[in-house]
């Protein structure tokens, strides 16, 4: 039970980047900052981290921020404008997000590695890599990090009780693996759910 939900075309299940940005998302190299100078001079910036975690701010000189949260980033620089450009206001938000690179291995369609957005969670990975195969578990799906088992999720958790809150973020070098299912039961006949 349960398989039938990836037999679709799932792209849409894919994280776009013009969506609001979590509260503890951490800021890495490929993001972009839209930044808004207004008041005693104006512009528009457009600030990517670099490959070290670094923006160079305009007037403001070389800014490391790889590694905070958005709200952290964004306070500090506010924090500088006001200091250093006296007279002069500024908005931030997020551009374009930076796209991370996971391995989904196991009992999945299109195993292999993927670059996918950095708010792709572990369901949006499985989607991506077409589903869970038909001897795969739907109940012990694992996400791993630096060799380490981190989390591991029940989907019929997410399909019977719509509870998502195992359903965790990817980050670079990830790997989704699905196990081979263990013990199987069969229900026929006058149900709501054979399966």
């Amino acid at each position: 039970f349960g398989a039938h939900v990836f037999d679709k075309d799932v792209s849409t299940f894919a994280p776009l980047d013009n969506v609001p940005v979590p509260e503890g998302y951490l800021l890495g190299p490929g993001d972009t900052l839209d930044v808004l100078l207004f008041g005693k001079e104006q512009s528009r910036l457009n600030l990517v981290v670099d490959n070290e975690g670094v923006i160079s701010f305009p007037r403001l000189g070389s800014i490391t921020i790889a590694g905070l949260r958005f709200s952290e980033a964004k306070e500090m620089i506010e924090q500088r404008v006001r200091n250093q450009m006296i007279g002069t206001d500024v908005t931030i938000s997020m551009g374009e997000l930076r796209s991370i690179n996971v391995f989904i291995a196991g009992e999945v369609r299109t195993p292999g590695s993927y670059s996918i957005s950095a708010l792709s969670t572990l369901t949006q990975a499985l989607y991506i890599s077409g589903g869970v195969t038909k001897i795969g578990s739907l109940r012990a799906i694992e996400l791993r990090r630096k060799g380490k088992k981190i989390a591991e999720f029940d989907l019929y958790d997410l399909f019977l009780k719509g509870d998502g809150s195992n359903d965790v973020r990817i980050s670079s070098g990830d790997v989704v693996f699905v196990p081979v299912v263990k013990s199987l039961v069969s229900i026929e006949g006058f149900v709501r759910r054979p399966a």
